[in-house]
């Protein structure tokens, strides 16, 4: 009877053994996947938040035109940087885009 007990207890335990290492073979794949996935999600977060950073500069720059301007109308001499602000205002819609159309293909 004892050697029954210990015969099934060893078929059980080898059984376990094979499940535990098939197992373990499993996490450390999915935990790649998981690994590649969170680098793909990280580079995706990072040019969101360059596209994000972008806009609000140029939401800056459109506010300081503006104001430039409003300046040139009431008869204040025009202000020379206005070119510079309009010119840095299309880079940015330009490096926005390239974002964009970057952000697309890595998704």
């Amino acid at each position: 009877m004892a050697e029954k007990k210990q015969l099934d207890f060893q078929k059980v335990w080898d059984e376990t053994k094979k499940e535990a290492a098939r197992l373990s073979k499993d996490i450390s794949l999915w935990a790649k996947k998981g690994e590649k996935e969170l680098i793909k999600l990280s580079g995706q977060a990072k040019i969101g938040f360059d596209i994000m950073g972008l806009k609000v500069k140029k939401e800056q720059l459109l506010h300081s035109l503006g104001r430039g301007y409003y300046d040139t109308q009431i008869g204040k001499k025009m202000n020379v940087s206005l070119k510079k602000m309009v010119d840095e205002v299309k880079a940015i819609d330009k490096q926005i885009s390239a974002n964009k159309h970057l952000l697309k293909k890595k998704r």
